[in-house]
């Protein structure tokens, strides 16, 4: 069967009221002459609990009536419109800016706005609107904030967050029929309120993990800069401590030289004055050695005082 076509009478959906397609919450689609006889006959039987639910006739899922009716399935509304007009069906407004107000069909100046259309211009709003009666249009000044749209549902506005652990995502009024039946979902502004209170305390927390991480850097570094001021006043120390120390070793090794230069020069003195002696003696004994012995023991008592000397040089 055609899924342009209701599964009641098998008859094509149309533009025309009573062949207009409507959808149940549970997502599937019925002519509205069909869907109409079917909720007065399910509400009129005797078993039936709840005379504002009808059951689907596909699924048998349970539907809660709206109090405005069962809402139009605008998928398929797009399609009959664009077979209708000969246009291809229209997708829903890309919230992109057009230049300077542009129309989206054409290069004129966009002076309307089109729930589906986006930014038109009066020729090209009263040829695509002659049939698709189900479009709101607008002043380009009234043109409502952006929309964002269904993901499984393209030409649907999100209206509900779906709490499902699985899910967690936002959908459109169509959705709880369809992958999310039976599933808890909230208004998206409660939602929305809700999750934002969440954000708001993990800010909080955030914030204060931020904070304490900022002091354990802000001791980190004091206690970096601390140990960096320690390591040159500490090496300024070892330094001037060194210098000292230097100093007091070369004037030590000073004070030893000229006191080793004073005792060497003292002795080498005392020798020379020896070795000058010795000279003298040995010309003396010289002299002896050729006028005989009559003074030999006069020398010995020099030789032996001369010896005395040497001894004591030692």
């Amino acid at each position: 069967m055609s899924h342009f076509a209701c599964r009641i009478c098998t008859e094509s959906f149309t533009l025309q009221e009573d062949r207009l397609p409507r959808v149940l919450a549970c997502a599937h689609t019925f002519c509205h002459s069909c869907l109409s006889e079917w909720s007065a006959r399910s509400t009129d039987k005797e078993t039936k609990d709840d005379s504002n639910s009808v059951e689907c006739p596909t699924c048998r899922a349970p539907n809660t009536i709206p109090s405005s009716g069962f809402p139009p399935n605008y998928i398929l509304l797009e399609f009959l419109e664009a077979k209708n007009s000969g246009t291809p069906p229209k997708q829903p407004p890309t919230n992109k800016t057009t230049p300077s107000g542009t129309c989206s069909e054409c290069d004129q100046s966009a002076t309307l706005y089109c729930n589906r259309c986006g930014d038109l211009c009066e020729t090209c709003s009263a040829s695509i609107h002659q049939l698709a009666k189900t479009h709101t249009v607008c002043s380009i000044q009234n043109k409502p904030e952006p929309e964002h749209y269904c993901d499984e549902h393209p030409s649907e506005p999100i209206k509900l967050f779906c709490t499902e652990e699985s899910c967690q995502r936002v959908v459109c009024g169509i959705c709880p029929g369809a992958k999310h039946y039976e599933h808890s979902l909230e208004l998206l502004n409660e939602a929305a309120f809700e999750k934002r209170e969440v954000l708001l305390d993990s800010l909080t927390m955030l914030k204060e993990y931020i904070t304490t991480n900022q002091e354990w850097m802000n001791e980190i570094q004091a206690e970096h800069d601390r140990i960096e001021s320690e390591q040159k006043e500490t090496s300024a120390k070892i330094t001037a401590s060194t210098a000292k120390i230097t100093e007091c070793v070369q004037q030590r090794e000073t004070a030893l030289q000229q006191q080793l230069e004073k005792i060497c020069s003292k002795k080498l003195n005392y020798l020379d004055q020896l070795k000058s002696i010795c000279a003298d003696v040995a010309s003396e004994l010289h002299a002896l050695r050729k006028g005989g012995k009559a003074r030999l023991f006069e020398y010995d008592t020099i030789f032996d005082g001369l010896k005395g000397m040497v001894w004591e040089s030692r």
